[in-house]
């Protein structure tokens, strides 16, 4: 969307002309100075990205501290079951098939 402003007075200026033309372009933008102005002040603005991530992040916090875990979970460090050896990716997927992330 084009939501770039013409000058204050340039309407006036162009209703000001001695073409007819010139003057019609004016009255136009006139016109659509005021109902920009009336659709601002009664229309609801849309929500941001940023105003959406924070409201998201508010609920998940909220779903998370209202969980009570009935059972522990435990998680194959890798595939072939090594001590001491940790696949991240395998644990993060695990987690997040659990549902915790």
């Amino acid at each position: 969307k084009n939501k770039d402003e013409t000058p204050r007075g340039a309407s006036a200026l162009l209703e000001a002309s001695d073409k007819d033309f010139v003057r019609l372009l004016g009255a136009i933008t006139r016109g659509e100075e005021e109902s920009r102005q009336v659709s601002s002040r009664s229309a609801k603005k849309r929500p941001t990205v940023a105003s959406q991530f924070s409201s998201q992040l508010s609920d998940l916090r909220y779903r998370i501290d209202r969980t009570k875990p009935h059972y522990i979970r435990c998680l194959k460090p890798n595939q072939s079951l090594h001590p001491n050896e940790f696949d991240s990716s395998m644990i993060a997927d695990q987690l997040n098939y659990a549902g915790v992330l």
